[in-house]
């Protein structure tokens, strides 16, 4: 069972969110030697290559080393709480972080920056060892979920990236672990990055420098052997939200479709409702002559070309092809999957998607989870770590239905970069210069 089957089974899985959570941030001025965009420049564009130590370089010498640090200042009286804290969890406790109400020293940026300090390098990587990195951060996690002020300093940029340095150069990617009794979810420094950059998209847009720091950031490494497999799906996340028009195409498309459900139900109230069409989102279209309502009168298996015509129709989307030449294309397939909204249930169906060109089913897609029983409102966040290069990947930005190989998963992520106005075009040519290319477009229409 691979990563991503486990994860199913271990978790409720609900779509990713793709309305940006605003927030505000205080940006507080960086020291010179601290600038994000200092701390980029000393970094080579090329570095290690994918595997255990591959952020070596960054952590223990470079910018991210600890005396590279941030000053967050503390009173005595505070500085004192936060060290008291800190040492109940690093000995297993982690109640106060529970229990304790809304507090003026722990819900702050300056209380996450030290707890990060201290807790972003696992203990080791055995299953205690696992165990007690997952634990802080499910705590850390469940008291930001709620005081999400505690994200709001620009300051904390250094320590969120940090912590996330040392998730992938110990962790790789790693979303659950083992031990003799089962399988066990990871709460991690991926989550946490996730739910900050989301959290503070805003603020970091306003900002050009901070927004020029993050794409550096972001993009570190990536020309290196084996690249760094997980940071596309933060790129493409910051592309999604700076989308303003599919959330609204969604928007509309589901309040039609529930006033369809209650004209149904009124007609026939015995009816079984049908759902998991697809959404602008998440776009798919189920292939089922013999059901009237989802009978398309099509052929259930069309051409590359008209099958793209088709999905993006039925979604109200434009659309366009990159990189890959439609005629060249293999047959379509419809893949036969489960449709259904909650692990126990099974409603299997046959859909054109994304994986209709691919020779099995990957699942390749972001999707949020929260294990069953968690009382704290954040989620967790599934990034395929996996190299893919079999069938096309679908991306909706701005009403566009975007498809490219999944062979070009980075060149893509930098792409849609530049097509959002995220990088301006001498941004654009500097990804060029280290070997990125530009996906030529190979069909497009409305």
């Amino acid at each position: 069972m691979n990563e991503a089957e486990t994860m199913c089974l271990l978790r409720v899985v609900a779509c990713l969110s793709l309305v940006a959570a605003f927030g505000c941030t205080r940006p507080l001025p960086f020291k010179d030697s601290q600038s994000p965009n200092a701390s980029t420049q000393e970094t080579p564009a090329k570095g290690s290559p994918w595997g255990p130590g591959c952020n070596d370089n960054h952590l223990k010498n470079g910018a991210w080393s600890l005396d590279r640090a941030p000053d967050f200042p503390l009173s005595p009286t505070a500085r004192a709480k936060v060290d008291k804290v800190i040492a109940e969890v690093r000995g297993g406790y982690g109640g106060t972080l529970v229990t304790a109400p809304p507090d003026q020293v722990l819900d702050t940026p300056a209380f996450l920056s030290q707890y990060l300090r201290a807790f972003a390098d696992p203990p080791d990587l055995t299953p205690d060892g696992l165990h007690s990195y997952d634990y802080r951060f499910e705590r850390i996690l469940e008291r930001i979920s709620g005081a999400t002020g505690m994200l709001e300093d620009s300051k904390l940029d250094w320590d969120i990236w940090r912590a996330y340095l040392e998730y992938e150069n110990r962790l790789l990617g790693a979303g659950s672990y083992s031990d003799e009794m089962a399988t066990h979810g990871l709460d991690s420094a991926k989550d946490l990055l996730w739910m900050y950059l989301e959290h503070n998209f805003e603020a970091i847009r306003r900002d050009r420098s901070r927004l020029d720091a993050w794409i550096q950031w972001l993009t570190l490494d990536l020309s290196s052997r084996g690249g760094r497999p997980l940071r596309r799906w933060y790129l493409l996340r910051l592309v999604s939200l700076a989308d303003d028009v599919t959330p609204k195409l969604a928007e509309e498309q589901e309040a039609r479709e529930s006033a369809e459900r209650k004209e149904i139900e009124k007609t026939d109230p015995g009816v079984l409702m049908v759902t998991g069409k697809g959404t602008p989102w998440h776009p798919f279209l189920v292939v089922h002559p013999n059901r009237r309502e989802l009978d398309l009168g099509e052929d259930p298996a069309p051409t590359f070309r008209v099958a793209i015509q088709r999905i993006a129709r039925a979604h109200g989307l434009s659309y366009a092809v990159l990189g890959v030449k439609p005629d060249e294309m293999p047959p379509t397939r419809n893949w036969e999957i489960n449709l259904s909204g909650r692990a126990i249930q099974v409603w299997i169906e046959h859909v054109l998607d994304q994986e209709s060109w691919s020779n099995e089913h990957h699942g390749y897609t972001v999707h949020m989870y929260s294990p069953i029983g968690r009382r704290s409102s954040y989620s967790n966040v599934y990034l395929p770590k996996e190299i893919v290069t079999d069938g096309v990947f679908f991306f909706t930005f701005r009403g566009c239905l975007y498809v490219w190989p999944k062979s070009r998963m980075d060149d893509a992520a930098l792409d849609m970069l530049h097509r959002s106005g995220l990088i301006d075009d001498a941004g654009r040519a500097e990804f060029d210069s280290r070997g990125f290319a530009p996906l030529r477009t190979c069909l497009q229409g409305q």
